[in-house]
């Protein structure tokens, strides 16, 4: 999830493979708010118990039929760790 603009040529597929090893390699899990086949938004799952302000928002861009992410909130406040190294 390197970051906003980062697009998805294959779609909403790739973009929930790519989020699901992602969630995997950092350890954390998440909870979809919403999950269709035009937009994703994702919260970490300790948003309710604990708060935590991660997030990642993405949807299909009409011109290019390209999936891309729009928002992402890349900091855990719950405490789990996420680095880009």
């Amino acid at each position: 999830m390197k970051g906003v603009g980062r697009r998805f040529v294959q779609g909403v597929v790739e973009f929930r493979d790519a989020l699901s090893k992602y969630s995997i390699h950092f350890g954390f899990n998440f909870d979809f708010v919403k999950n269709n086949k035009d937009c994703v938004t994702v919260h970490c799952k300790r948003m309710a118990d604990l708060g935590c302000l991660w997030s990642v928002h993405a949807r299909v861009e009409n011109y290019s039929k390209t999936f891309v992410i729009k928002q992402l909130d890349d900091v855990h406040t719950c405490g789990s760790s996420v680095s880009y190294n």
